[in-house]
């Protein structure tokens, strides 16, 4: 994008009134926001005397020895994806052409990405699968031979078949996950023609964010070094697009 290009979408997007509908309502939110470090969606939390705001779901569940406890206020995340959209949107009244030419580039690396990622985790977990498997089968051959006891046998044939289902979970969000990126793969035209339906967009509701967006990922804040700092990073993800 150009800097004039750039300069005039940010002057036209100040001028509108930006507003978010209801936004400190769970459920215009639900399901979209992701916790960048670990995966898990963030949940929502609304406090008498402070504003409401989302949270690591596995820290708020397992603790700071699986995530840390990092947070974004409602108002500050609604505002981030509204401003986004609005902008995507206005760069694609005033340069069509160039706006999609730069929204395929950026979709092509992104799901290149995510789907290599995601063909190899599977890889992984599959192997990993097919080895409790094996040891499944060998510890019942010990228990039955007398090499372990029962109650040895019952301890480690129970961590496995835990290991197993939650393997078997994973394996099957995996499977979606890369059905859906081949099945995506470089159609912006259609993000193009859900876009042009909200060009005038100015406050959030749940419609406009079921049909634009996939998820949005939310980082721990860091600083410059990658230590912990105040610098988050906010990864929105479009519907046919990928990460923008």
């Amino acid at each position: 994008m150009t800097q004039e290009l750039f300069d005039k979408v940010q002057k036209a997007i100040a001028t509108r009134t930006r507003l978010v509908k209801n936004c400190s309502e769970p459920h215009l939110l639900s399901g979209l926001f992701f916790c960048k470090e670990c995966g898990r969606r963030m949940s929502h939390h609304n406090r008498k005397k402070s504003p409401p705001y989302y949270a690591c779901g596995k820290y708020q569940s397992c603790g700071k020895a699986y995530c840390s406890s990092h947070f974004i206020l409602v108002g500050e995340i609604c505002e981030i994806v509204l401003r986004k959209i609005q902008v995507t949107a206005q760069l694609l009244q005033d340069d069509e052409k160039q706006a999609v030419s730069e929204i395929t580039a950026k979709k092509c690396a992104d799901e290149e990405r995510r789907f290599s990622t995601a063909t190899k985790e599977l890889t992984k977990q599959k192997k990993r699968q097919s080895e409790l498997d094996q040891r499944i089968k060998r510890v019942y051959e010990d228990n039955f031979s007398g090499k372990i006891s029962d109650s040895l046998f019952a301890t480690f044939s129970q961590d496995y078949e835990n290991e197993r289902a939650a393997l078997q979970t994973s394996i099957k969000e995996l499977e979606e996950t890369i059905r859906v990126l081949e099945a995506n793969r470089t159609d912006v035209s259609k993000f193009v023609a859900l876009l042009k339906e909200y060009t005038d967009l100015t406050e959030l509701n749940r419609p406009a964010l079921m049909a634009l967006i996939d998820r949005v990922d939310i980082s721990e804040p860091r600083n410059a070094s990658g230590k912990k700092g105040h610098s988050q990073t906010i990864d929105i993800y479009f519907n046919y697009a990928g990460k923008l």
